[in-house]
């Protein structure tokens, strides 16, 4: 039952539905008037954490252990390298590569969390051009959304000058439903 669950991850969609829904955080990392990376939570729906908890959580405790977590990130979250985790970034309207730092799977109130944090080598400075992140799944089986509240952090100081703007994408990013650009006017 987990492969047919990892295989839905894998797998290209045949219909025009999201499978899985995930509500979203993104942190800024900041450092020297540079994005050096973000840290992501993604929460999933009740009927895919449901599903995969028990499957995963073997003895039922409600945490996982370290080769439970090894299993998640094994059969869900290693696969979607393959895709960049759905994770988009534009640097001055260029894709931007980045690697994954850290990869901590939870659960919260009956539903799984993949906290993990991405690494930009090496970092983006500040620009006039703005740095734009979406997530965002073009095979349909992955929804995102941001959480209700405390969707978009900073974690280190932020240039004056510098601001967010949520929109719909452009250029590359067209047709993606939110993206987030940090856009720094006086540098």
């Amino acid at each position: 039952m987990f492969l047919c669950l990892a295989l839905a991850f894998a797998a290209p969609a045949a219909q025009a539905n999201p499978d899985i829904w995930v509500k979203s955080k993104i942190i800024y990392r900041l450092q020297n008037e540079s994005v050096v990376g973000l840290a992501l939570e993604w929460q999933f729906d009740r009927y895919f954490s449901s599903r995969t908890i028990d499957t995963v959580d073997a003895d039922g405790d409600g945490v996982f252990s370290e080769s439970e977590a090894a299993r998640l990130r094994q059969e869900i979250f290693d696969p979607l390298s393959e895709s960049h985790y759905h994770l988009h970034v534009l640097s001055d309207g260029a894709p931007r590569d980045f690697s994954v730092a850290t990869f901590e799977p939870g659960i919260e109130n009956e539903r799984l969390l993949f906290r993990f944090a991405v690494e930009f080598g090496p970092p983006v400075p500040y620009t006039r051009e703005a740095l734009v992140v979406s997530q965002f799944d073009e095979r349909i089986v992955f929804d995102f959304a941001f959480m209700e509240q405390g969707f978009l952090l900073v974690e280190g100081p932020l240039a004056a000058g510098c601001k967010f703007r949520i929109g719909r994408g452009k250029g590359p990013l067209k047709g993606h439903d939110k993206t987030i650009a940090l856009i720094c006017e006086d540098q």
